[in-house]
């Protein structure tokens, strides 16, 4: 069990960081998206509603986000909020190293690095004036012992551009669907976790 539940906790240990969008007059941003942040929060229970509004605060909204192409660092990440037992508060988090490029209408191509996973996607935003969301959903398709796993989760990530890069950045993983065996179901839907820049600001590397 004890081998089972740290496989589990490798699923949460690989993050996903998204970007946002720029918006001109003659841009036309695609309607509807903000729905699918509705979606994601769905997914949380009634009675963990608050919490989640408390420790995660405001949602940007918005039809022209702010321009954050370039290339950002997260240090230290830390994690505030977690009722996942397998994402405990404790665990040491590595620098996170970001890219965002080719913004257009809601979406944009971002691009990690932390410790030794990568990443790179497109996918949503809005927000308004220096404040923006992005958000996208993700599923998985896992074998854990012998068992076949399909985990469906939620990311949002709300900030604010400033000159020094993305002020008060905020990230939020929520679970939205578990399907397969109950023995390796060690997360439930609803649950989610929450962390952010410890320094309050991911600066933006030096010419970006």
């Amino acid at each position: 069990m004890n081998r089972l539940r740290y496989t589990i906790a490798l699923l949460f240990v690989t993050p996903f960081f998204f970007a946002c969008t720029k918006n001109d007059d003659t841009t036309l941003i695609l309607l509807g998206t903000e729905s699918y942040v509705e979606d994601i929060l769905e997914a949380i229970p009634d009675t963990l509603r608050d919490t989640f509004e408390q420790k995660f605060g405001e949602i940007p909204q918005g039809y022209k986000p702010p321009k954050i192409e370039g290339n950002f660092v997260v240090a230290p990440k830390q994690r505030c909020y977690s009722n996942v037992v397998t994402w405990p508060l404790d665990v040491v988090e590595p620098n996170m190293y970001m890219e965002l490029s080719d913004q257009h209408n809601s979406v944009v191509v971002f691009s990690f690095a932390e410790a030794t996973n990568t990443f790179t996607d497109t996918v949503y935003v809005v927000g308004h004036d220096d404040k923006f969301t992005v958000y996208y959903q993700e599923t998985k398709e896992l074998t854990i012992n012998y068992d076949d796993v399909v985990l469906k989760r939620g990311i949002i990530i709300k900030g604010e551009m400033c000159e020094e890069g993305m002020r008060n950045l905020y990230f939020a993983n929520i679970i939205m669907d578990v399907i397969g065996s109950p023995e390796v179901q060690l997360v439930e839907r609803g649950q989610f976790y929450i962390y952010k820049d410890g320094d309050g600001i991911a600066r933006k590397e030096d010419g970006e």
